[in-house]
């Protein structure tokens, strides 16, 4: 490979990719993409992703270029557009995990369950001012998501697809089961004495349901943690990117702090491997007892 060579997927291989697939997923996956390889093996990448009418939509960053520019011409020479794989020889790079130091300090945390409590109470006044869930803990699903998220650590969809035929409460633990984790693989997760509060309180609230967290008409699962934006706008955490999935980072760090070894951890978090649960949870600075 020449160096400083540059590849681009021109409009010529887009109208080849086309005809195998969907019009729009190529476009918006390839168009306006490069990469340009030095000897050594380093990378840089120009990538965006552009609406119909070839205008950008939004940036992407390494994460998502390397790889559909890897993949995209892999089907090319699966295909025969291409007679060799012109990344063959091209290092793939770590990159910087940008979740990489999204743990809460102290006061991130106390300011984020301050703003669910001021959610929660609006949301019930709500309830009340017509006579309804006088005797509720909590006015919607948002509160005991986010609480269950930071003392739970779990994924997402493992929580939103969470049925309370899954929950032990005599044994105080959850079964996250194979059919809903990343990994494919079911394990049990030990309830501390929050966890196990918040879940009793939901219980009397939607136990007529198959779901933990059902959707509003009942028949499904919820697809997001409803107003989760408004808490986290609210929270005004501003030292780090405060997403859902910063909880589960927030919950590694705690455990590793506290004395809980890594191996641990990573059954907790669902990890398949040990690197990830390091990565994960040699985060939070020790807070002085």
């Amino acid at each position: 490979m020449a160096q400083h060579q540059l590849f681009r997927i021109d409009r010529a291989f887009m109208r080849a990719i086309d005809t195998k697939i969907a019009k729009e997923y190529a476009c918006d996956a390839l168009r306006g993409f490069s990469v340009r390889v030095v000897e050594s093996g380093a990378v840089s990448y120009s990538y965006r992703y552009v609406d119909a009418d070839g205008k950008p939509r939004r940036s992407a960053g390494r994460a998502l270029a390397r790889p559909a520019l890897r993949g995209a011409l892999s089907r090319a020479v699966e295909w025969g557009l291409l007679a060799t794989h012109p990344m063959a020889q091209v290092k793939k790079q770590r990159t910087p995990d940008p979740d990489a130091h999204q743990y809460l300090l102290p006061d991130e945390e106390a300011r984020v369950r301050a703003a669910l409590d001021v959610h929660n109470r609006t949301a019930l006044d709500a309830w009340h001012a017509a006579d309804i869930g006088l005797d509720w803990t909590y006015g919607d699903a948002t509160t005991p998501l986010v609480l269950l998220a930071m003392a739970l650590g779990c994924r997402r969809a493992e929580l939103l697809k969470l049925e309370w035929s899954a929950v032990d409460f005599p044994n105080a633990t959850v079964r996250f089961v194979d059919t809903t984790t990343k990994t494919a693989t079911s394990r049990v997760v030990p309830l501390n004495a929050e966890a196990l509060a918040v879940l009793k309180a939901w219980r009397k609230q939607s136990s007529h349901f198959r779901l933990v967290f059902p959707s509003p008409d009942g028949k499904g699962s919820l697809a997001v943690v409803p107003n989760w934006e408004k808490v986290r706008d609210a929270a005004k955490v501003e030292r780090i990117r405060l997403k859902y999935h910063t909880m589960r980072h927030h919950v590694a760090s705690r455990l590793v702090n506290s004395g809980v070894d890594l191996h641990t951890v990573g059954q907790i978090l669902g990890h398949r491997d040990i690197a990830t649960t390091k990565r994960c949870a040699h985060l939070a600075p020790r807070t002085p007892s």
